[in-house]
């Protein structure tokens, strides 16, 4: 058990019947932590995220959020949390100011803090010459980022976002990571529900995947790919690639297939993982064919390929 765990999961379960949603899962998240949360549509995600923000009671198990007992003390736990579900809702006849106050409200943010941290928000988000119209007239994209400035108009120990940057074209996703970094950096803690792989990649330092209610793995993404099994790649730029130089690295054990792109002078060696060595190998022999080699990586599995490796191949939706 981590002595920094913000959020410690066990055994939770969720049942509709006889319809497992979630199904007896177990993790933790530490403080500072980035936790990306994935898995297929309809895996569980989202009735994970109900459970530990107390909108929806567990059937089994418990959890603890910020030190705080799910099904003992759930109000405690809300004081510490900030949520963004998948599609915000609001009162649309109110002004976006006065929405973001009115959540400050809720947590009891002195009134001259609210307007300020508000003003603050709309602005990081691009939304300040907005801050007056009612929420009637915006877009997709700024509803959502009116969510995200209302997840954390109080700051938050421990924010949970489900899908955050649905729908958001890539400078207000830009935005948003940006901001869940400088989070981060400020002590809190990120619970990310996402089927933005490489987002995920990008700023996550921990995953858990999830697949038809199962928890499948919990772990680093640095240690994910050095355990997975799959095939992976070696890049190497070279100047030229003569026929020689290619039948000698098909005929190496461990190698599957080598491509050649004449228009980028690039090899692609797919090898199999567990065999060890191959890099220096295809160097040594191209170096020995007369090859100019500018660069030569093993490229590590991507999230992506561990992801469906875990999912049976199904892609998160």
């Amino acid at each position: 058990m981590r002595s920094d765990a913000l959020i410690e999961v066990e055994n939770l379960t969720k049942h509709y019947g006889k319809f497992k949603a979630v199904e007896d899962i177990s993790f933790e998240v530490g403080k500072g932590d980035i936790f990306g949360f994935l898995g297929p549509n309809g895996a569980g995600k989202t009735t994970t995220i109900k459970m530990l923000t107390s909108a929806l009671s567990p059937s089994s198990g418990t959890a603890r959020v910020c030190g705080h007992d799910l099904l003992k003390e759930s109000v405690e736990i809300k004081k510490h949390i900030g949520l963004m579900p998948e599609l915000p809702g609001f009162y649309e006849d109110m002004e976006a100011i006065e929405t973001l106050e009115f959540y400050g409200e809720f947590y009891k943010m002195p009134s001259s803090e609210r307007r300020r941290r508000a003003y603050r928000l709309l602005d990081l988000l691009g939304l300040k010459e907005f801050g007056r119209w009612k929420i009637k007239a915006f877009s997709r994209g700024m509803k959502q980022k009116l969510g995200f400035a209302a997840a954390i108009m109080h700051e938050p120990e421990v924010l949970f976002l489900d899908e955050p940057t649905q729908g958001l074209d890539p400078n207000a996703t830009h935005q948003i990571r940006e901001l869940m970094l400088d989070i981060r950096n400020a002590g809190a803690t990120i619970f990310l529900s996402s089927h933005l792989l490489w987002e995920v990649q990008t700023i996550c330092n921990r995953v858990g995947i999830i697949h038809k209610g199962e928890l499948r793995v919990v772990d680093s993404i640095e240690n994910l790919q050095a355990k997975t099994t799959q095939k992976q790649s070696i890049i190497a730029e070279v100047g030229t690639f003569p026929k020689e130089a290619r039948q000698a690295i098909e005929q190496l054990a461990g190698v599957n297939a080598v491509h050649y792109n004449k228009t980028q002078s690039k090899i692609t060696v797919e090898v199999e993982k567990r065999k060890k060595g191959l890099s220096e190998e295809i160097n040594d022999l191209l170096v020995k064919s007369g090859v100019r080699v500018g660069s030569l990586i093993a490229e590590k599995p991507s999230l992506e390929t561990i992801y469906l490796s875990y999912t049976g191949g199904t892609k998160s939706d």
